[in-house]
C-alpha cells in the first residue's frame, strides 16, 4: 500500500513560503500481493526486457512520441518496474508535457524511497508549469532524502540547497 504524509514544517506564524515535505511509504510486500500484470497473460520477464531495449533504443534516438506509449505498456504491464515509470516520465518531459512528466517522476520516487534525483526531475518539471508550492514540497523531500544518505548523495545537498534559496528569493 502506498501511504502519503505531509509533515507541517510551517505554521500560520512561520514563513509561509516554505512548503511543507512529503513523506511517501511504499510497502514492499504489495508486490506478493498484486503480482505484475504481465505474469497474468503469460508473459515473461525476457519479453519486458525486450520491450525495454526496443524502449530504450527509441529514447535514444529521440524518437520520444513513439518511445512514451510503449514506456507507459510497460509500466501498466508492470506498475512496480521503475525504468518504465522513468521512461514515462523522461518522454513526457522530452515532450514538453511537464505536469504527466512530474506525477511519473513522483511514481519513481514512491518505488525507490532512496532516490532524490527523481524528485529534483519532479522539481524542475513543476517549476515548468508555474507550480511553485509543488516544485518546493519536492525540493524539500529530495533535501531531506540527500541528507539520508550524505555519503551517496552529497554532491547535491549543496546544489538543493542552492535551489531552495533561488526558489524563496524570487
Amino acid at each position: 500500500m502506498i501511504t502519503t504524509q505531509q509533515s507541517a514544517t510551517t505554521s500560520i506564524t512561520e514563513d509561509p513560503s516554505v512548503a511543507p515535505r512529503m513523506t511517501l511509504r511504499w510497502d514492499p510486500h504489495l508486490r506478493s500481493l498484486l503480482p505484475p500484470f504481465y505474469l497474468k497473460h503469460g508473459l515473461g520477464e525476457k519479453h519486458m526486457e525486450a520491450v525495454y531495449l526496443v524502449c530504450h533504443h527509441l529514447y535514444a534516438q529521440r524518437k520520444y512520441e513513439e518511445a512514451y506509449p510503449l514506456f507507459q505498456m510497460m509500466a501498466f504491464l508492470d506498475c512496480y518496474d521503475k525504468r518504465a515509470w522513468l521512461g514515462v516520465a523522461a518522454c513526457a518531459e522530452a515532450m514538453k508535457l511537464f505536469s504527466k512528466a512530474a506525477g511519473c517522476y513522483q511514481i519513481v520516487a514512491i518505488l525507490d524511497e532512496s532516490d532524490p534525483i527523481s524528485l529534483l526531475r519532479s522539481f524542475n518539471c513543476y517549476l515548468e508549469c508555474k507550480k511553485e508550492k509543488e516544485a518546493m514540497m519536492m525540493l524539500e523531500t529530495a533535501l531531506h532524502r540527500a541528507e539520508e544518505q550524505k555519503e551517496r548523495y552529497s554532491h547535491l545537498n549543496d546544489q538543493i540547497i542552492k535551489l531552495k534559496e533561488n526558489l524563496l528569493s524570487s
